[in-house]
């Protein structure tokens, strides 16, 4: 289980955004591979009060970056689809930092 501050930047003093909540459940007998289920929790700037979801697998990124789907959301959010990007940026002692890029569609209409 997780819940870690979401930054707008990589930069620990960069303004907070929101959360990242979610959960990690083993997934595979012969490898370190976890399902994912996380939720961008937005408690700050334009999108404060929406989420968006992601699910996928998650297998302790390397040099490449991890795929996960953006599976819905609420609010702004809602009903969005596309994918989301995780890399590792640095892996200092006290805590590794990760840069999130997220491609999102939602549908035009407002409700």
């Amino acid at each position: 289980v997780v819940d870690r501050v979401l930054h707008a930047g990589p930069d620990p003093s960069s303004r907070e955004v929101g959360r990242y909540q979610g959960l990690f459940a083993g997934a595979d007998l012969a490898d370190a591979n976890y399902f994912s289920a996380i939720t961008l929790v937005f408690t700050a700037g334009e999108h404060r009060g929406s989420t968006l979801s992601l699910q996928g697998s998650y297998n302790f990124p390397g040099d490449e970056a991890l795929e996960r789907a953006v599976v819905g959301g609420t609010g702004g959010f809602r009903m969005a689809r596309g994918v989301s990007l995780l890399k590792v940026v640095s892996t200092p002692p006290e805590a590794a930092v990760f840069q999130l890029d997220l491609v999102v569609f939602t549908p035009r209409q407002r409700y």
